[in-house]
């Protein structure tokens, strides 16, 4: 499977900037994913969160220290349980308003590496407060809005959590962020809005239809991978390209007739390895078991992207061996005298795995 790339850890300085997350210098954070298990929770079953102004937490929450929550539980594997609700209960009720921000970033840089804290977040009622401040459009809530779409692009990672998310109701409130140009603050939020879809997607069929159903989510997707930003257009490939995983034939005939195949091969031969890493993927899972998608994929030369490509970023293992997968879902024994005339079986040689020996088998 491909991930978001893993969060660095909050700052001991809260006001410290991560230049790769573009936001403020304030308020900054990058999401990412990972994942194992699910549960289904209904959708009918009341949010857990902190809230009530009568909350036993009430007091605490009021005098908790964002700082030293940060300080103590970076890198923490398993945040202490009490601990985990004050800090929702601040991203909730916390004033003034810059507390709830600096909770929402706390609050996100404990669940990229740990599980426990993922599961610990969820019992204390984080996707509810989550859900809450992504319901709410209004123009004063822009900035913790896109904070929370980063902390829940990094909850999504957490399996058991994925229905639960779909369920919630808080998907077109994250596809609303996908935005392909604008501040430095909206491109990461529409990079962490991608990254979430992207997340949710994985091993679960059911929330891929349900994004797909999504307004015009696909093509906003699709437009994403042309964006000047690489955060931004490699989590939006590697969005669309999980939607092609599996055998599910209406998926791929939308993707084919919004033009996913012509994309996907112009973006291989673009500059940006990581880029061309996922389009690799991309081509390979839309074209898998589909006879049309693949005639597609040869007519706008994808055996030539292909080709180019395993020679270019030979040196890359992660981009060569995708290329690689890519030619032998697409090679059959009448290439073979292209495939011999471009070297890359020579080359394929070089390297450990099976890709020289698969596609010489398709070749004879």
């Amino acid at each position: 499977r491909i991930w978001a790339a893993t969060s660095k850890p909050l700052p001991e300085d809260l006001a410290e900037v991560v230049q790769r997350s573009g936001l403020s210098a304030e308020h900054t954070r990058l999401a990412s994913s990972e994942s194992d298990s699910r549960s289904h929770v209904s959708r009918d079953e009341p949010r857990r969160t902190t809230s009530s102004s009568n909350h036993p937490l009430t007091p605490a929450f009021e005098t908790f220290s964002i700082s030293g929550f940060a300080k103590r539980n970076q890198g923490v594997a398993e945040v202490p349980a009490h601990e985990m609700e004050l800090i929702v209960a601040v991203m909730q009720h916390g004033t003034p308003r810059d507390r709830r921000l600096r909770a929402t970033i706390a609050t996100t840089n404990i669940l990229p590496d740990s599980k426990a804290n993922r599961q610990a977040a969820t019992a204390a009622g984080l996707l509810g407060v989550l859900v809450e401040i992504l319901e709410d459009h209004s123009e004063g809530n822009k900035r913790l809005s896109r904070l929370a779409v980063a902390c829940l692009s990094n909850l999504s990672a957490e399996p058991s959590v994925k229905d639960m998310i779909a369920k919630s109701g808080v998907i077109p409130h994250v596809t609303r962020h996908l935005v392909p140009s604008g501040s430095k603050e909206g491109r990461a939020a529409s990079a962490h809005a991608a990254a979430t879809l992207w997340s949710l997607c994985i091993d679960h069929a059911h929330i891929k239809r349900k994004i797909a159903a999504e307004g015009n989510t696909i093509s906003t997707l699709m437009q994403l991978i042309l964006s000047s930003d690489s955060a931004i257009r490699t989590q939006a490939c590697g969005c669309v390209g999980e939607l092609c995983v599996g055998e599910d034939v209406a998926l791929k005939d939308e993707l084919f007739k919004l033009g996913a195949v012509p994309l996907f091969i112009a973006s291989l031969n673009q500059m940006d390895h990581e880029l061309q890493h996922l389009a690799s993927v991309a081509v390979c899972n839309i074209c898998a078991n589909n006879a049309r998608n693949k005639g597609a994929a040869r007519h706008f030369g994808a055996m030539e992207a292909f080709c180019r490509l395993i020679k270019d970023a030979q040196k890359i293992d992660h981009v060569r061996d995708a290329a690689a997968g890519g030619l032998y879902n697409l090679v059959s024994k009448e290439d073979r005298k292209m495939i011999e005339e471009s070297g890359v079986m020579e080359l394929l040689k070089q390297y450990p795995g099976p890709h020289h020996r698969l596609i010489e088998r398709r070749l004879l």
